[in-house]
């Protein structure tokens, strides 16, 4: 009897090892076929792509080239590598309204796994809590930190150095302008401030509406106002004016505030105040103004069926301001606009694989098929049109860039300098009146986020 139960206990043993040879052949199958599709083993002892699913919060429309080539290799990554990968894309274009949600989420400890962020002092104040991952750690662990352009890289440091901040673009700034009408007008592209001037004022006396610019936004007035003090002391005078150590009463801001009223009282279109992105835009390209500033992220409504620029449309850098200026032609606004932080416990192995194909394919998807020009470098390519290559030049060769108002100053500073510059340029406060109340605003304000 004990010799019949030892040859059964046998039998049963080597049925279990014949069973698991089989099925151990098959996951060995079948975790190849994963790996080489880029999928990693994860812990637990399951082999394959696990599942995951992203949550992205954007400030940026859904036709935004960026946020396209982002959902199209979403897409890619889950037929070819993992079919439980889901990216859920929210929009809310409305930056105003984008940056509220952003700070109810935040106080509430329901952050969405990735959202859409500038380097300023708030967001500094949640990678300061641990909210959020490092990207630093995140590029060197997926090897892709040397692709990027330098000032995609470098824009979205926080003041420390650290990094917190994913970009998609690498945007050179410029004024676009509609040759036809200059040339109704016997104008050409101006090299300075002076020549601007006289350009707009030109066009305005043969009835034509020389800039194009909306206001529902701050940012594109804030734009106009850090021309002449970057011009004249670089970066050095935000950087001072924002902790309240140079005051918008010095020479550079009242240049600034000067500037503003002129040209909001004589050559905005009509009712820009009120207008929208869409609305600004729409009167350049149908032609109803002459000229309008913007970065490359829209370069792709200037453009034909062959990257071309279309023959009707030009561009110039931003204009000198004196023979004395500290910056140079090659020193404007270039930057990586908009950045994203991934949740720090939203982040694990299987989304650093996607991270990994996203970046190894984001380049020449971004450039080659939805026009916009990269974050990481791109393929130079034979036929790239010469706009393209003189473009991703610029940006390359940038060695000082323009630094943004709008990121740069503390919060309540921020909607301040914005509802005033508006009334500045309406002609509803002097400039002195302006200058004044942004003085007061950062000596309120500007202690608490700034040491």
């Amino acid at each position: 009897m004990n010799k019949f139960f030892a040859i059964l206990l046998c039998i049963g043993m080597l049925a279990s090892i014949i069973s698991a040879c089989a099925g151990g052949n098959n996951n060995e199958t079948t975790g190849a076929s994963s790996n080489a599709q880029g999928g990693q083993q994860q812990e637990g002892g399951s082999d394959g792509p696990q599942p995951l699913k992203i949550h992205y919060l954007t400030s940026k429309l859904l036709s935004d080239g960026a946020v396209q080539t982002i959902m199209d290799l979403a897409e890619q990554y889950k037929q070819q590598v993992n079919p439980n990968f889901e990216l859920e894309v929210e929009s809310i274009s409305d930056r105003p309204a984008y940056l509220q949600k952003i700070k109810i989420l935040a106080s509430a400890n329901e952050l969405p796994d990735w959202f859409d962020a500038d380097p300023e002092p708030f967001f500094e104040g949640i990678a300061e809590k641990g909210l959020v991952v490092n990207i630093d750690d995140v590029y060197k662990e997926i090897g892709v930190t040397d692709k990027f352009f330098k000032v995609s890289i470098d824009y979205p440091r926080l003041d420390d150095g650290s990094l917190y901040l994913m970009t998609w673009n690498a945007n050179a700034e410029y004024f676009w302008y509609n040759k036809e009408l200059f040339e109704q007008a016997g104008v050409s592209a101006p090299t300075t401030f002076d020549e601007f001037l006289a350009i707009s004022e030109t066009l305005k006396s043969k009835g034509i509406t020389p800039i194009s610019v909306h206001g529902k936004d701050f940012w594109p007035l804030l734009r106009y106002m850090a021309f002449i003090p970057f011009r004249m002391e670089g970066n050095d005078y935000l950087d001072k004016l924002r902790k309240g150590e140079a005051k918008m009463a010095d020479p550079a801001g009242m240049k600034a505030a000067e500037f503003i009223q002129k040209l909001g009282q004589n050559y905005f279109n009509e009712g820009w105040s009120n207008a929208d992105y869409n609305t600004s835009l729409e009167l350049f390209l149908s032609g109803k103004t002459a000229m309008y500033y913007i970065g490359t992220w829209q370069v792709k409504d200037m453009i034909d069926e062959n990257m071309n620029l279309k023959e009707n449309f030009g561009y110039f850098k931003m204009p000198q301001y004196s023979a004395s200026d500290k910056t140079k032609v090659s020193d404007f606004f270039a930057n990586s606009g908009i950045g994203t932080a991934i949740r720090q416990d939203a982040y694990n192995e299987e989304m650093k694989n996607f991270l990994q194909f996203l970046f190894d394919n984001y380049a020449d998807t971004a450039l080659y098929k939805y026009h916009v020009i990269p974050s990481v470098q791109p393929t130079i390519k034979d036929d790239l049109s010469q706009i393209y290559k003189d473009m991703l030049k610029d940006i390359s060769e940038v060695e000082t860039y323009t630094k943004v108002w709008d990121v740069r100053l503390d919060p309540e500073t921020n909607e301040s300098i914005g509802r005033e510059s508006t009334n500045l340029a309406l002609g509803l406060s002097t400039p002195e009146e302006f200058a004044k109340r942004m003085d007061d605003a950062i000596a309120q304000n500007a202690p608490k986020y700034f040491k």
